[in-house]
């Protein structure tokens, strides 16, 4: 489970008590541009991945590509299903199909060798 699940399922917790509202109400000033902040960034990074996902075509590849760990891969992936509801194989299945028929990626070791020599 991510962070911002974590921080949903402890807000969902919280009982209602006096001054809740306000609270809230006071805070919102200083969290509201931090919590954008870092929605912005989990945005940013999942639909990276998503990317990378299809451009790479799935754990084996990234793998041996090495730009992840399996188990960053695998982690990605439950963040990307949490935050979006789908699995990262079957969200926006279209552009997926076009980004796969576009482009296949070097690997970066090759594209490493490339730019020393």
């Amino acid at each position: 489970m991510s962070a911002t699940g974590r921080l949903v399922k402890i807000g969902k917790a919280v009982p209602d008590y006096p001054g809740k509202d306000a609270l809230a109400e006071a805070l919102r000033p200083v969290l509201g541009p931090l919590a954008r902040n870092m929605a912005n960034g989990m945005l940013q990074r999942l639909l990276g991945f998503w990317v990378v996902w299809h451009t790479y075509g799935g754990v084996h590849e990234i793998v041996a590509a090495g730009l992840m760990a399996r188990g960053t891969v695998y982690r990605q992936r439950n963040e990307f299903l949490e935050v979006f509801g789908v699995n990262v194989e079957d969200f926006m299945p279209a552009t997926a199909a076009a980004m796969a028929v576009e482009s296949k990626a070097p690997a970066p070791a090759a594209m490493r060798r490339k730019a020393g020599a």
